[in-house]
């Protein structure tokens, strides 16, 4: 508490972790002041900067790799198109896709209405819980309750 209150311009308190990850003993230090400018720094200036780097050359080729947000979009984009009947990039289009038509909207609407009545299973094997199946179990649990509570002597 003392050595906060006598520190300096310039001074700090720093502890750093030891091997396991405890906090070492907190030591007063030194702190260098950083060296700025205000504005850009000259081109020559920018280039003796860069060559005497100890990164020199280690970041100066661009490397564009696929991102996990383009195998996605790509995987997508596969999907739809395999979906509605047309030609995958890189794959023959399949004899009569162009006479196939997509899935009819009432069908949509039906399976959509079926998932939120009764209930669906997810991609992983979750099982969401429909409207119906939400009511049952609510109506199942107060008449268990009333029962045992009259049969045990519940709360009056």
């Amino acid at each position: 508490m003392q050595a906060i209150q006598e520190l300096g311009v310039g001074e700090a308190l720093v502890s750093f972790l030891d091997d396991n990850g405890t906090p070492g003993i907190t030591q007063r230090v030194w702190v260098c002041a950083p060296g700025s400018q205000i504005g850009p720094i000259a081109p020559a200036e920018r280039q003796a900067i860069q060559n005497a780097s100890v990164l020199k050359g280690v970041y100066d080729k661009a490397i564009d790799r696929v991102s996990a947000y383009e195998v996605l979009q790509q995987r997508g984009s596969s999907a739809i198109a395999a979906d509605n009947g047309a030609p995958q990039p890189g794959k023959p289009a399949a004899p009569g896709a162009a006479e196939q038509e997509g899935p009819d909207f009432t069908d949509i609407l039906m399976s959509k209405a079926k998932d939120i009545f009764l209930g669906s299973t997810g991609p992983r094997g979750g099982h969401r819980e429909g409207i119906v199946e939400k009511v049952v179990r609510q109506s199942g649990e107060k008449i268990l309750r009333g029962i045992l509570g009259s049969l045990l002597g519940g709360k009056k």
